[in-house]
Order: C-alpha cells, then structure tokens, then sequence
C-alpha cells in the first residue's frame, strides 16, 4: 500500500451499506483523512508508540517486520477503515436529532476499534532506525512491557 489509508473497497467491506449513511458532503477518502488524526493519536496515548515508528514517510509505506510480514499494512488500514465506520454513524446519529439506535450502531464500531487498538499486532520500530530489526521484532506486540 502506498499510502496510509484504506481503500474505499477496505472500508466497504466492513460495512457495505455505509455510503447510504455518508454525509453528501463528504466521501469515504475525506473520512479516513479525518480518521487517520485519530488513529495517530491513540496509537501514541494508548499504545506509546510514535506514528514515524510505524509508517515511514519517506517511502509512502508502512514498516515490515525484520521477516518480511505487513502487519502494519493490514492492520492500521483496518483500525482507520473502523473508525471511518464509527464516526460515518456517529454523523449520522447527530444529524438524526441523536436518534440512540445509530449511535448504538456507531458504539458497537467504537468498541471494534478500541480492541484492535489496544491488543493488535504491530511492527515498531523502537530505535528509529527506519527498520524493524530482529531484537524489535521480538518485542513486537509488548509495549506494555517495554522500559
């Protein structure tokens, strides 16, 4: 992937009737681009992890692991395409007059969101190195336990 967000076809996929909830005066694209702020700020309030350790900007793409595998590629596109999700019904449900069915529906993305936020896998580079080397990539998955 050679950006960071989602393709519209990615956050169709999670739910596929989501245009008929779209604001006329937005798209799935402006969407991501508001959602990726999010993403970028729980990424380092929750997870203690900088964006510059995940996605290299220099290259357009996200960081693999030292073996080749993306996580980052599938699994931060995901969290940007769930929380485009929650905050499309999130929108919805204001423009309602805050009907509590869709933010129930927006709340239930919510939730998906905070848990792949929380426990998904990810390659970080800790050393700043531009790279995610074998003694990072041990570690993958465990900031918690970092010192």
């Amino acid at each position: 992937m050679a950006r960071p967000y989602p393709t519209d076809a990615e956050i169709l996929e999670i739910r596929p009737d989501l245009l008929d909830y779209l604001s006329s005066e937005s798209d799935l694209q402006a969407e991501a681009v508001r959602a990726i702020k999010q993403v970028k700020i729980d990424l380092e309030d929750q997870r203690g992890v900088l964006w510059s350790r995940v996605f290299d900007a220099d290259t357009g793409l996200y960081l693999t692991s030292s073996d080749g595998l993306t996580r980052n590629d599938e699994k931060i596109p995901r969290m940007i395409a769930i929380y485009v999700v929650y905050m499309v019904f999130r929108d919805y449900a204001i423009n309602m007059g805050g009907e509590s069915q869709w933010f129930v529906v927006a709340n239930e993305f919510l939730v998906d969101y905070e848990k792949l936020m929380l426990h998904g896998k990810l390659d970080i580079d800790y050393d700043d190195s531009g790279a995610i080397t074998e003694d990072e990539d041990a570690e993958t998955g465990q900031t918690f336990m970092r010192r």
